[in-house]
């Protein structure tokens, strides 16, 4: 067993909305998540209480204690001042001035690490999720409010105060609607959640139309992204006309960023993408193609997040990880190829993968010899233990028909004695369990 095998981590994305907490490995497996609803409109001490339980509850329900972890990650909405454990500024939540690691640590006699939010998740991409393969990265995180971290050359870009990546303190309109810093046609009052909620709101008091009163029961307080999803899948004439507008609005701060950093890839993440990604995500990269400059034309630099809510959680223990092992590089390494998967089909490097292969835990390529016979596919005991060892026993099978892919008799014995655990699944479904289970080996059987 590594040396490493009982260290735990707790990472925990305080959003407008939500708190999350995720409790995982030092290779960033996630063992087990909590989800709390963020108090609002109500005192900071009110909100801190509320990380606190949720970390006790957490602990409590996987019968750890405090001792059990070795660090905590905790990612803030707004500005931070790390080495003192110091929320600077968070426009959409009342923690603003809030020293909160002393506060947790002394609770729980563990060291709390903070950043900011969307940096943490831009980092949980780097690390196991979209942006493997990539040394620049730019990652927009679209939910309350919006953000952006940058990673370039392998390298997180805090900023001279730690406050880089504000992208949603842009301004996209002079002189447009109120943002919750203080300025004015922010992109985050035009294209954030609380910003598309605003436009509904305001539309429906002025006698427009939308089935979304009926989805959110009368209750327009908080719209959620899951019930905007839900008006856009029945079309919804009022639903589609803001959450266009708003596309288009991140569309071209997308495009101001690919002029201003050139990534080899823009992540686009947070709730509203989650929810509402395959309406925004062409809009976007429509606006990305059309108006690159010259020999930039390629919209593929724009992709959703692969990890959905994990990614911050994610980032947050990679934080909590490079303060307990310090001597460790503090940006993950990427992988060294990357995977994706649209509509059923694996794409490796941007390529579809066409023939079986395996994606190991570093990142590397093995090709696979199957068996077929009729309309099945088997893997066969020599191939599983070939690529199984002693440090990986666990498989994820992605087959485009999991009905037709079967292991043979020898192979299936030898699953039980080594103790391999096997997992035969969609191409998508293994894709996505591939970038969650990084200790885990991916074979894709097209």
């Amino acid at each position: 067993m590594s040396k490493h095998a009982r260290e735990f981590y707790l990472g925990i994305d305080v959003g407008g909305t939500k708190i999350l907490a995720a409790l995982a490995t030092i290779d960033g497996s996630i063992i087990a998540r909590k989800r709390m609803p963020t108090p609002r409109n109500t005192k900071a001490e009110h909100v801190v209480a509320a990380i606190a339980d949720i970390i006790a509850v957490l602990l409590s329900e996987h019968n750890l204690a405090p001792r059990n972890l070795s660090a905590i990650g905790l990612a803030i909405p707004g500005t931070v001042a790390p080495n003192e454990g110091k929320i600077i500024c968070t426009p959409n939540m009342p923690l603003s001035g809030v020293v909160i690691s002393p506060l947790l640590e002394k609770r729980f006699k563990v060291p709390v690490l903070i950043g900011n939010d969307v940096n943490l998740g831009t980092l949980g991409e780097v690390w196991r999720g979209a942006a493997r393969a990539a040394s620049s990265v730019v990652g927009i995180f679209v939910g309350t409010g919006i953000g952006a971290g940058v990673v370039l050359n392998g390298h997180l870009i805090p900023g001279h105060r730690n406050a880089a990546g504000e992208i949603g303190h842009m301004v996209m309109q002079p002189g447009g609607p109120l943002c919750g810093c203080g300025n004015r046609g922010c992109l985050e009052a035009l294209a954030s959640r609380t910003a598309i909620e605003r436009d509904i709101r305001n539309a429906l008091k002025n006698g427009r139309k939308s089935v979304i009163t009926r989805l959110a029961d009368n209750d327009l307080t908080v719209i959620k992204s899951s019930v905007i999803k839900r008006a856009l899948q029945q079309e919804d004439e009022l639903v589609t006309e803001i959450i266009r507008k708003a596309s288009e609005t991140l569309g071209y701060a997308c495009l101001n960023v690919r002029h201003l950093f050139d990534p080899e890839l823009i992540i686009l993440g947070g709730g509203v993408i989650e929810a509402c990604g395959d309406f925004i995500l062409p809009i976007v990269q429509q606006i990305v193609g059309l108006h690159s400059m010259p020999g930039s034309s390629d919209n593929d630099v724009i992709s959703m997040s692969h990890l959905g809510d994990d990614a911050v959680v994610l980032g947050a223990v990679a934080l909590a990880k490079a303060h307990h092992h310090p001597d460790e590089h503090p940006t993950p390494r990427p992988a060294p190829h990357h995977l994706s998967c649209r509509n059923n089909t694996a794409y490796l490097d941007r390529k579809p993968v066409q023939e079986p292969l395996a994606l190991l835990p570093n990142g590397n390529i093995a090709k696979v010899n199957l068996k077929r016979k009729n309309a099945t596919t088997f893997l066969t005991r020599k191939t599983l233990l070939h690529l199984c060892t002693s440090q990986c026993l666990t498989l994820v099978v992605g087959a485009a028909t999991p009905a037709h892919f079967s292991l043979t008799p020898k192979a299936r014995a030898a699953a039980e004695k080594h103790r391999i655990s096997v997992s035969i699944l969609t191409i998508e479904q293994a894709c996505q369990a591939y970038h969650t289970s990084p200790s885990s080996v991916l074979l894709l059987s097209p």
